[in-house]
């Protein structure tokens, strides 16, 4: 019995240090983690997502996708600079926050196409855990060899940081 006391308490004790460990960590998206990485699932396009924090406001997300576009399947990806403001709102479970920034996208399927985008995103960064839930609207104008085509895309991006 004295055994087990022992050892349940060394796994507490051990499981709230680590928790502690944790929520420190997290908090620190943008300054000691500084590479997220997760998927990115939107309208048209699914794939890999990786945001690499340059400084604690300004990121680099490399996102390659698979996407639709008239029924035809394509290959590519994106990179946007993301410049990020102040937190809107700290609450208990996370902060708020929102960014903007240009970017370009190339992608090949049926045909050849790149292109420039602005996206505009705003989401959640979690306190007890290193992760990022982001929801953004991306107006996006891409060239393809039969002309422009421009609308606005969307995607959330749900990203875990090293």
């Amino acid at each position: 019995m004295k055994h087990r006391a022992i050892t349940l308490g060394a796994l507490a004790l051990g499981a709230a240090l680590s928790l502690t460990t944790a929520t420190a960590q997290a908090q620190e998206i943008g300054t000691r983690r500084r590479f997220g990485l997760g998927v990115v699932v939107g309208y048209p396009e699914l794939g890999l997502d990786m945001n690499i924090y340059l400084t604690r406001s300004i990121s680099l997300q490399i996102d390659p996708t698979i996407r639709t576009f008239k029924g035809d399947l394509y290959f590519g990806g994106r990179v946007d600079l993301l410049f990020w403001m102040p937190t809107i709102a700290r609450l208990r479970f996370a902060d708020l926050r929102w960014y903007f920034g240009p970017g370009g996208r190339l992608f090949a399927g049926h045909k050849f196409g790149a292109g420039f985008e602005f996206p505009v995103g705003i989401g959640f960064q979690f306190h007890r855990v290193p992760i990022e839930l982001m929801l953004e609207a991306v107006p996006q104008f891409d060239f393809f060899d039969d002309g422009l085509t421009a609308w606005v895309a969307g995607a959330f991006h749900a990203r875990w940081y090293f």
